[in-house]
């Protein structure tokens, strides 16, 4: 394909080769009691700022990314399933069957991991026609989400892509999402934010009052970002890596004039 977002697209796709996937192999290397105790949520992890598991994480919340806008360029049909990273496969699906891996895309709302697991590596179930829900275990869920049918010749679907990709390579939006995402200084920062959010937290100062203006911006612009390509068409049924989900990530966020409103500005209300 030629377009210039399928281009943008490929080279996503392409970014760090081995370096980008390698942690996909690594996970798919380990047995179901080491990914528990690895992809638990962050909050419940109970790690530091310096942990190994916070390294991990977020090699891993790169890949998905990448993963996740592999999807939502298959929706839009701007690409096509030839161009799925190569020999990414085997170790992807390894951990389409573990049960800490579905919890872990499902509590960081990664769906386009699940649409793209029925896409590249659909179950039995999943295969017959009609499809059919799988039998009832209690003790196991299935991954995978039956993929959403493409959207062919979206009005705005380059468009709205291209703007998507620059802000997700952006740094205010990427530290918002991570500030959504548990990778914080400590445990009582989000309260904080919250707290300044609302103009209760008026002494703020400092590097910390900065450090929340630019998280502020960044969820303003990925709410931005994700409504506009919401809008094609099927990023609204909840795909999600960033910025089409970041409102469902995290807590609430106000609006004014289409921007987030500082601290100071809220406590003027």
């Amino acid at each position: 394909m030629s377009d210039p977002t399928s281009s943008h697209l490929l080279g996503n796709l392409g970014s760090g080769d081995g370096d980008l996937w390698s942690i996909i192999g690594e996970l798919a290397e380990k047995d179901e009691v080491e990914l528990r105790t690895l992809l638990r949520p962050h909050e419940d992890a109970g790690f530091g700022a310096e942990d190994i598991a916070v390294d991990q994480r977020s090699r891993l919340d790169a890949a998905l990314g990448v993963l996740t806008r592999f999807e939502l360029g298959r929706q839009l049909d701007l690409i096509s399933d030839a161009d799925f990273p190569h020999g990414l496969s085997p170790s992807l699906t390894s951990l389409f069957d573990s049960q800490a891996f579905l919890s872990y895309v499902s509590a960081y709302l990664y769906f386009g991991i699940r649409f793209l697991a029925g896409r590249i590596n659909p179950p039995s179930w999943m295969i017959v026609t009609p499809p059919h829900p799988p039998e009832s275990d209690k003790n196991k869920q299935p991954l995978a989400l039956v993929k959403p049918p493409k959207i062919y010749q979206a009005t705005g679907a380059s468009a709205a892509m291209d703007r998507f990709l620059a802000l997700q390579s952006g740094d205010d939006a990427n530290r918002a999402l991570r500030f959504l995402d548990g990778f914080i200084r400590d445990d009582e920062e989000p309260d904080r934010f919250g707290l300044w959010l609302r103009g209760l937290y008026p002494e703020l100062e400092g590097e910390e009052q900065s450090r929340f203006i630019r998280i502020g911006d960044g969820l303003a612009q990925a709410a931005e970002a994700g409504a506009e390509l919401g809008l094609v068409g099927a990023v609204a049924r909840g795909l999600g890596f960033g910025l089409t989900c970041a409102l469902q990530r995290g807590n609430m966020i106000c609006h004014e004039e289409s921007k987030l409103f500082s601290g100071s500005a809220a406590a003027e209300k």
